[in-house]
């Protein structure tokens, strides 16, 4: 296995109770999570007068982009194959913020790891902040978004695909919703770029009050370790999870505890001709009231699993 390596990952929105994952996304090639429900009002007891929406209730994409969460706020993003940058960002309800009140930059972050910043700007035809930068590349070009609205800071990840956000979706299935229902937004918030080791050379994602690193080997064989708020190891023992691979007729698959690597394992068949996929877990940790669901891209390591 080769050093760590460095992942970005949105920490914001990638835990849910229902079946979702890192807001927007759930799965490269596979079918994503439940679509949400539109945050419309509805009527009140016996006709009266409509109830008030509630937050959090619709993440809908309304741009044909992918949804991401900071805090309260809701941040859709669209990348275009040319490196065109459009980010919409909204409030609890998907009130749309004017975009002359939204700041900041993009961190493009190519699949070598070298990085560029994208300037953003207010354009009022579309109502997004909008920029240019080099193309998405493949497998994954990390967007670290680092904004402010007024004075609140609006701080998310994405990986996107060549071909934009349109062709990420499109290997995802078609669909790009996000399901918050029951997820405490404020549990796992950060204040800048957020960055994990994956010590074990997979890719870190945000689940619930934690994160998870996900490993594929060339064999097939696919790892799961359990992490904290802060990204350091913590013991699967009493966790339970299942993965299901981006893949047409791919079905859930039970992972098991693996006591020497202090991690879940499960043997499953290496897609063919691919050096990357992937994976949707859901994810239970340890005396947790429900699943979190979460979408991990997974770059196939040639070497097998060290943990083995």
């Amino acid at each position: 296995m080769t050093g760590p390596k460095r992942f970005a990952r949105a920490c914001t929105a990638l835990a849910v109770s229902c079946v979702a994952v890192p807001c927007a996304l759930a799965a490269l090639g596979g079918a994503l999570l439940p679509a949400c429900r539109r945050n419309t009002a509805s009527p009140g007891p016996s006709g009266g007068a409509p109830t008030r929406p509630r937050a959090h209730m619709d993440h809908d994409p309304r741009h044909g982009g992918m949804l991401l969460m900071s805090g309260d706020q809701h941040v859709e993003i669209v990348v275009e194959p040319t490196g065109d940058v459009r980010v919409f960002v909204s409030d609890a309800f998907r009130a749309e913020m004017n975009p002359t009140e939204v700041t900041g930059v993009a961190v493009r972050r190519g699949p070598d790891g070298t990085t560029s910043r994208i300037e953003l700007h207010a354009d009022a035809a579309s109502g997004a902040v909008v920029g240019r930068g080099a193309p998405p590349e493949g497998p994954f070009t990390t967007y670290d978004l680092d904004l402010h609205w007024r004075t609140t800071p609006v701080r998310s990840s994405v990986q996107i695909m060549a071909g934009g956000t349109a062709a990420t979706i499109a290997a995802a299935g078609g669909t790009s919703a996000h399901d918050h229902a029951g997820h405490d937004h404020g549990a796992h918030e950060h204040t800048g770029t957020h960055e994990h080791t994956a010590v074990h050379g997979g890719s870190v994602v945000s689940a619930g009050d934690g994160h998870v690193e996900v490993r594929m080997d060339a064999s097939g064989r696919l790892t799961l370790w359990s992490l904290d708020a802060n990204g350091t190891a913590r013991t699967a023992r009493g966790a339970q999870a299942s993965v299901r691979l981006a893949l047409p007729g791919a079905v859930d698959t039970p992972l098991a505890y693996d006591a020497t690597a202090d991690a879940l394992v499960v043997q499953m068949t290496a897609p063919a001709g691919r050096d990357s996929i992937v994976a949707l877990v859901r994810f239970t940790p340890p005396s947790a009231a429900s699943a979190i669901d979460v979408r991990v891209p997974l770059t196939i390591a040639a070497s097998p699993d060290a943990a083995r």
